[in-house]
């Protein structure tokens, strides 16, 4: 993200943004996104590795 970002491609923004509402949207009711975000993410045991993708997107998304 940070290449296309710093390239000026827009190209991917809209597919970078149904990435995020796709992690975002299978969170579970901790709040937590997994690695598969086609799916509801699980309420047992994560693992911390699983979960950061997400949240580096999201990050990466709302960022300037």
């Amino acid at each position: 993200m940070k290449f296309v970002r710093d390239t000026h491609i827009s190209s991917y923004d809209t597919w970078f943004q149904q990435n995020a509402d796709a992690a975002w949207g299978h969170r579970n009711a901790r709040g937590l996104m997994g690695q598969d975000w086609s799916a509801q993410t699980d309420i047992g045991v994560l693992q911390a590795w699983d979960c950061s993708s997400a949240v580096v997107l999201l990050e990466a998304i709302s960022g300037p």
